[in-house]
């Protein structure tokens, strides 16, 4: 982790990325015990582009995005697990 983080309840603007093969991951925090998540990034379209969300726990990932596609944005839902392994999850895209 390069020691960013994603607050819950909190907007990110202005985030950039560099176009070919850039990437972020962010720490989650405030996260809840057995609660349900939406994480979405929206991009101009002024840009063909393409992004994709990973939730990862752990050395784990999480395939959870099973979501019709909406253009020019990429979400992810997920639920937390219980208290013990909040503090193990990491937002990642590309």
């Amino acid at each position: 982790l390069d020691g960013a983080v994603l607050n819950v309840g909190e907007e990110l603007k202005a985030e950039t990325l560099p176009l070919k093969l850039g990437s972020r991951v962010y720490k989650l925090q405030g996260l809840k015990s057995l609660t349900w998540y939406e994480v979405k990034i929206s991009y101009p379209a002024s840009i063909p582009a393409s992004f994709s969300l990973q939730l990862k726990k752990g050395d784990l990932e999480s395939g959870l995005n099973r979501n019709r596609r909406l253009l020019n944005t990429e979400k992810l839902i997920f639920k937390t697990d219980n208290l013990d392994s909040i503090n193990d999850q990491v937002l990642a895209y590309a």
